[in-house]
């Protein structure tokens, strides 16, 4: 089933509405409910996160570019508040939140645990209080393609459009404050072609037909680092593709980008192709391959693009080099956590906050605050 932008949005629509009664067979009655609110009750839009060009801008029209941090939320939820707090104290405006579904079955058959939008929405009170925009992504998708087994389970993107909307009485109002990361590093295919095009544009006007009209987020082809340029090739279109014409396109950078060159090459083809770009994750290594960030953070800085550290804390022995903080506590700072801190052209340096949090907020209507309490 297809939800391309050549159908367009009624047809669209009509295959939303399709897919929100078969989501609430499949689900049950609160998610039902939640997609009901969907469609009603709608009220005026809020100011909200738009792309302009290369940029990403705010109402007033001035350029909001991101400098946050990646957070472990879905793993380790019962961290969270302490780990807004102190991340919103190095001077980042951005945090970028690991949800889940719960669609994804692991190795051992066990699945990562569903977070609600009553957890979310307590997310976003909480990041609202500390002056931080929030990303939300979930990451049951990673490497959804990849026949290893790091990537067993893995879930299509396609299965969370019903999730997403069942989060929309807790998103609505906050478009000037919410990114909607639809996926994280949703593919990895190694042979033959991706569909990496066809997946994401189904969502996005399904999302929009269902009434989600945040700035939406796109992650590269190849867990993020489009190594094949599948993403750097077919963005124009894919934007295209968005009703709304507001959506983002994220790379990660790890070993690929092992080169400076290979940093700045990616970064020119968007800014060439005048195409919103930011850099979603990247680190100073991946698994013992190198990664060029200090060309990264320089460039960024130069170039005006946002970029989100992976991350905060909570990473895994293989891959703790990563984390910016030991053991989530913020007076331990790594090596790493230092450069981002207080390093040259990082947080403390360049964080500025949006603007959204100098005014207060649109509150939802009632019949929608009264459905996400219900959930």
């Amino acid at each position: 089933m297809s939800y391309g932008s050549d159908t367009g949005v009624n047809k669209g629509a009509g295959l939303a509405v399709e897919m929100i009664r078969t989501g609430a067979r499949r689900i049950g009655l609160g998610l039902a409910a939640a997609m009901l609110a969907v469609w009603l009750g709608a009220g005026p839009a809020a100011a909200q996160l738009t792309v302009r060009g290369t940029e990403i801008v705010e109402a007033s029209g001035r350029p909001f570019v991101m400098r946050g941090v990646n957070v472990h939320h879905a793993w380790a939820p019962e961290r969270t508040p302490a780990s807004l707090a102190a991340i919103a104290a190095t001077g980042a405006n951005v945090v970028r939140m690991v949800l889940s579904d719960g669609s994804r079955v692991l190795s051992d058959g066990a699945r990562w645990r569903r977070n609600s939008p009553r957890e979310v929405e307590r997310i976003l009170d909480q990041a609202e209080r500390l002056k931080l925009v929030v990303i939300l992504e979930v990451h049951d998708a990673t490497g959804f393609g990849d026949p290893s087994p790091e990537a067993q389970g893995a879930t299509h993107l396609g299965a969370f459009i019903p999730y997403w909307l069942s989060l929309k009485p807790v998103l609505e109002g906050r478009e000037d404050r919410v990114i909607i990361n639809i996926a994280n590093e949703p593919f990895s295919v190694r042979d033959g072609p991706s569909p990496w095009f066809e997946a994401h544009r189904t969502a996005i006007v399904a999302l929009r037909a269902g009434g989600l009209k945040h700035l939406l987020m796109v992650d590269g082809d190849g867990y993020g680092q489009d190594g094949r340029g599948t993403m750097r090739d077919r963005a124009a279109a894919l934007l295209a593709a968005d009703p709304l014409r507001n959506t983002v396109f994220s790379v990660h950078m790890y070993q690929v980008y092992g080169r400076p060159e290979a940093v700045t090459a990616y970064l020119d083809a968007f800014q060439a192709a005048n195409l919103p770009l930011v850099i979603g994750e990247f680190g100073p290594d991946h698994m013992g391959d190198p990664v060029a960030e200090e060309t990264i953070l320089s460039e960024a800085a130069r170039r005006r693009i946002g970029w989100l550290a992976w991350s905060w804390s909570g990473n895994s022995p293989k891959t703790s080099d990563l984390d910016m903080v030991e053991r989530f506590d913020p007076s331990r700072p790594t090596p790493w956590g230092r450069r981002i801190i207080d390093g040259p052209d990082g947080l403390r340096a360049s964080g500025r906050p949006a603007e959204a949090f100098d005014h207060p907020r649109r509150q939802p209507s009632l019949w929608r605050r009264l459905v996400a309490r219900w959930r």
